[in-house]
């Protein structure tokens, strides 16, 4: 039996651990709670093997944590992060249980532009306490290798969705001649996603690209910059762009079928989820250079990388994805590029990282001595101020 710690179980998190139990494993999941905090996504039906913690007083919900791993006799635990109380509890209970621990990691080393030196110091130390990784590409392995992990230990294809899903749905849609042109983007109205960017870019698309004058920019999600992005969008007199709300995961194959391409311009972007959607459903997309999920990205093939500070090179390549998108094999092209980024993959990838992980020396008492200290720091807040960003 093994244990899979998550935040919460939204629907790519649902397919992860099917993919673990296509590869033969009994899988317990320990969430924080069954879905999305803001809701653009809900979990899927399933039937797995579920168990909740999640109590406001911190030092309650440690206790509880810890002692699940007592009463379950888990051969293997992944973790995913360091940071929350719900990983760090689960770290310091799987240790104790004499469990091997293995870490979920999509963190690179240009998410910040100014890493602490000693904050990084602590993190070797913190890492010393797991057995292996499971990352979603290489500059997720190499930032770990930075950190002192072992190269053979790490393992890729944690970024993954429910590829046959996609494909299934994207399918069945109806005509493939499509009565509008319009590009997508799926994402949380935050900063980091960096709306007004892609805003401001394309409003000099439709400028300098007069042939492209019909195209539509539909941008679905929710959050705290929804406002100000109309107050923007208004003020300068910008036209052809729809705010059309959060998205169902039933109603995301329609959503991205029926467009030209995706955009993500995220200025900071561990991976970039939507990118895998939109391939599986046979469209192009258009990421920013911060974005994870890059590295899958073909120039020309399946779609384009960009500066997300450069709105006059973006505008560039928006009409090159529309052109993009009007080429035959293009469909073809973008679900190839990301058929190897499957859950069964990642279940495949876990299996190795489980048979492979290193064993329990005296340097894991200093991570473990690490993981401690910062869990006791975090119970001096005593009540949990629930988080969670898309």
């Amino acid at each position: 039996m093994i244990c899979i710690q998550f935040l919460n179980l939204v629907p790519y998190h649902v397919a992860r651990v099917n993919g673990l139990i296509k590869n033969g494993y009994q899988c317990k999941c320990l969430l924080d709670y069954e879905s999305d905090l803001f809701k653009p996504l809900s979990s899927v039906k399933h039937n797995l093997n579920v168990d909740i913690i999640n109590n406001k007083n911190i030092f309650i919900k440690t206790i509880k944590i810890i002692n699940y791993f007592f009463r379950n006799n888990f051969d293997c635990v992944f973790i995913s992060g360091y940071q929350e109380i719900s990983s760090l509890a689960s770290i310091v209970g799987a240790y104790l249980t004499n469990t091997k621990i293995i870490l979920f990691s999509e963190s690179q080393e240009i998410d910040k532009k100014n890493r602490n030196i000693f904050i990084e110091i602590y993190k070797k130390l913190i890492l010393t306490i797991f057995n292996g990784a499971i990352v979603g590409g290489n500059c997720h392995k190499d930032y770990l290798i930075k950190l002192g992990m072992k190269k053979h230990l790490i393992f890729k294809g944690y970024d993954c969705v429910d590829n046959d899903y996609f494909i299934a749905k994207s399918n069945l849609i109806k005509p493939k001649v499509k009565d509008e042109i319009y590009l997508c983007c799926l994402c949380r109205f935050v900063e980091k996603k960096n709306l007004f960017v892609l805003i401001k870019s394309f409003n000099l698309f439709k400028k300098q690209f007069i042939k492209y004058k019909n195209v539509k920019l539909k941008i679905g999600g929710s959050g705290p910059l929804l406002e100000s992005l109309k107050v923007y969008i208004d003020q300068n007199n910008i036209r052809d762009i729809e705010f059309v709300g959060p998205i169902k995961y039933k109603d995301l194959p329609q959503f991205y079928s029926k467009s030209n391409g995706m955009i993500l311009l995220s200025s900071t972007e561990q991976w970039g989820l939507v990118t895998n959607e939109a391939l599986n459903c046979g469209i192009p997309v258009l990421i920013s250079q911060q974005c994870g999920s890059k590295e899958i990205i073909k120039e020309n093939i399946n779609g384009y990388i960009v500066n997300p500070k450069s709105v006059e090179k973006i505008a560039l390549k928006i009409k090159n994805l529309i052109e993009l998108s009007q080429i035959k094999e293009t469909e073809y092209n973008c679900r190839e590029s990301i058929k190897e980024m499957s859950p069964l993959n990642f279940g495949n990838s876990c299996s190795k990282a489980i048979s492979k992980g290193s064993k329990r020396n005296f340097l894991t008492i200093a991570g473990f001595i690490s993981v401690v200290i910062l869990l006791a720091v975090k119970n001096l807040k005593f009540i949990e101020t629930q988080k969670f960003e898309a």
